[in-house]
């Protein structure tokens, strides 16, 4: 659940609302009471960032720090997206 970014070192969650559903040693309602305070404090309206496209708009982020996400939209609108991936030059570190 928490790894060393490969090139700050820092120490971040690596948890997501959608992929994370047990912890390995924790029981089913320990592990479902952790993660939901853990996903309460990481989607408070303060850590989050919404974006208001706008034509030729790009922007960038780091997938290993930060959950993403689009809001729905009408099947009659245009949606556009790229995505360009780097890959780590070492496997991520847990960290202690």
């Amino acid at each position: 659940m928490v790894m060393r970014h490969p090139e700050s070192g820092l120490a971040a969650l690596y948890i997501s609302p959608l992929a994370t559903h047990q912890i390995v040693g924790l029981g089913d309602e320990d592990a479902a009471a952790l993660l939901g305070e853990l996903f309460e404090r990481v989607l408070r309206p303060e850590f989050t960032y919404s974006h208001a496209w706008s034509p030729g708009d790009f922007v960038v982020w780091d997938t290993l720090t930060t959950l993403h996400s689009r809001e729905a939209f009408a099947s009659s609108q245009r949606r556009l997206m790229k995505q360009m991936s780097t890959q780590c030059s070492q496997p991520l570190e847990t960290a202690a």
